[in-house]
């Protein structure tokens, strides 16, 4: 079995592909609210997932250990609904519906990738402003440029993006892809837009416009941090708020002490995230 796991493993250097996840963020206007979290993973990390099948675990098994391990990389999460987990032609997808009390609260934080942020105050009596911070691990802003080169090329297929929506009309958006009029949608990172950014860069190099080093340091002023920032004016009716707290407050008794929760906190315990610098201020807004 350790022959077959250790061919496994050569396979996936050999293998395209890396993960595409999109986060929908549902914020109240009492800074409560609910994600939903959807992954397809490529080949290479999907084969990764299902190393387990090696030793007899069945394909099921192995996509719900990978939705765990998404689920354990957040915080501030009272309960977690409508989990799903599947393999098609060898591909792992999962997704799944948390729910938080206080925006202010809710982080995720995964090593190797890095660290995401959300954060709300009120501006004027009618109006909230929502921040969604993502500050990548430093491993991706402290390399040289031709590091930085190979790392976009380990990124081929990455996609990460999110959606906010908001209680009221927008008012003001920063850093969106697009807008509505009650929320926008931005990208944190790409594989394709980083790729297309190195391919301007190597033209520029060639020319004498730039040096690799400064090449290097505008790819790391780049994505030191991300934030996606965007005021409303509040809308919402206080029956939609309450409505939403007695489901808030369902969903919080359900997953209290089912097994689930048992799983995510074990997979917490054991992977020991790299803990957020709480003096950072990643879009935390007290």
């Amino acid at each position: 079995m350790l022959k077959e796991m250790a061919l496994a493993l050569v396979a996936l250097s050999v293998l395209p592909g890396c993960f595409k996840e999109k986060i929908l963020l549902n914020v109240h206007a009492d800074r409560s609210g609910k994600i939903h979290v959807s992954q397809t993973c490529g080949e290479s990390i999907s084969a990764l997932h299902l190393i387990g099948t090696i030793g007899r675990e069945s394909e099921g098994a192995c996509a719900h250990r990978a939705l765990v391990d998404e689920l354990a990389c957040w915080n501030g999460i009272v309960g977690w609904r409508n989990e799903q987990s599947s393999v098609k032609d060898g591909i792992v997808s999962f997704e799944a519906d948390g729910y938080f009390a206080d925006l202010n609260a809710l982080g995720r934080s995964e090593p190797g990738m890095g660290d995401q942020r959300f954060g709300a105050r009120s501006l004027k009596a009618d109006e909230l402003e929502i921040r969604w911070t993502f500050k990548p691990t430093p491993a991706w802003t402290g390399d040289p440029y031709e590091k930085c080169c190979a790392r976009v090329r380990m990124l081929e297929g990455f996609e990460l993006t999110g959606e906010i929506s908001v209680p009221g009309p927008v008012t003001h958006a920063e850093t969106a892809t697009a807008i509505g009029e009650r929320g926008l949608a931005w990208t944190l990172a790409s594989g394709e837009v980083l790729a297309n950014e190195i391919r301007d860069y190597d033209k520029r190099i060639a020319a004498g416009e730039l040096t690799a080093d400064e090449a290097a340091a505008k790819l790391h002023a780049s994505y030191a941090e991300r934030q996606a920032v965007v005021r409303c004016r509040v809308t919402e009716s206080a029956e939609t708020r309450t409505r939403f707290g007695h489901r808030l407050e369902a969903v919080r008794k359900a997953y209290v002490g089912s097994p689930l929760e048992a799983e995510v906190e074990a997979r917490k315990h054991e992977r020991t995230p790299a803990r957020i610098d709480e003096s950072a201020s990643y879009g935390v807004i007290r």
